[in-house]
């Protein structure tokens, strides 16, 4: 409903590499139970993870923010909290006017407000505000991923653990190559079944390569819960790692 494609696929993987890490650390400590029985969703926002998640978003700027956007219609309902912190600053006054109007059209409908349909539309109206076609794509000076950021070439082939894993959305599986080569990467099931395709057959060059997978199989329906093969397929190297999957 949201996407904007053509924009995130402007954002470097490193960045989205590093992303992937702040955010998978916050969405970590949505399983504290102390948390979870609380039904103030501000809670998941008073972690440490919280404010290096969003301390790195409000570096990154425009382009963080979009990736949060993704991550908020992918169904992370949580992700309000970091749209809230990176834009009610400079759009609290657009916050308070479709508030207002939802309250109005409740009123008329007799119906009780809903919160969620206020930052729908919120969201509808910052991706419309926002300019997104000027993204900037450098990492914070120092900034160092704990994934492997890393823009050598290698020795020899490496797969490596993907991350966040366990996942829940998306995952990102990082490989590399000394030289250019013609890569496919599937993932199976523990039967060895294939069940989704991601890269087949594809010509990549030396060095370090990022590629995502989104828990969906070859007709597009999410898989279960559970244990999946992801395997790589470079010249004669195969590689294979496991990942896990939680719905």
């Amino acid at each position: 409903m949201f996407k904007y494609y053509k924009h995130v696929k402007q954002i470097p993987a490193n960045v989205r590499v590093f992303f992937e890490e702040k955010y998978g650390k916050w969405e970590g400590t949505w399983n504290d139970p102390e948390l979870q029985v609380q039904s103030n969703p501000r809670m998941f926002a008073k972690s440490g993870e919280y404010d290096d998640f969003i301390t790195f978003c409000k570096q990154m700027g425009k382009q963080a923010l979009l990736l949060v956007f993704d991550r908020y219609e992918d169904g992370d309902d949580l992700a309000i909290n970091a749209i809230e912190d990176l834009t009610l600053d400079g759009y609290g006054d657009l916050m308070g006017q479709i508030v207002d109007e939802g309250n109005k059209l409740a009123r008329a409908e007799r119906l009780t407000p809903s919160q969620s349909a206020n930052w729908t539309n919120y969201v509808k109206e910052l991706l419309a505000k926002i300019d997104f076609s000027d993204l900037k794509g450098a990492l914070p000076d120092g900034s160092k991923s704990e994934y492997g950021q890393n823009g050598s070439v290698p020795d020899e082939i490496q797969l490596r653990q993907n991350y966040p894993n366990p996942f829940n959305m998306t995952t990102v599986i990082r490989f590399a190559l000394p030289t250019d080569n013609l890569v496919s990467l599937k993932i199976y099931n523990m039967l060895g079944q294939e069940i989704a395709v991601i890269a087949d057959n594809q010509l990549f060059g030396s060095g370090w390569h990022n590629l995502w997978w989104n828990g969906t199989d070859k007709s597009g329906k999410i898989v279960s819960t559970g244990i999946y093969l992801y395997r790589l397929v470079a010249g004669s190297r195969v590689l294979t790692q496991k990942l896990a999957i939680i719905k």
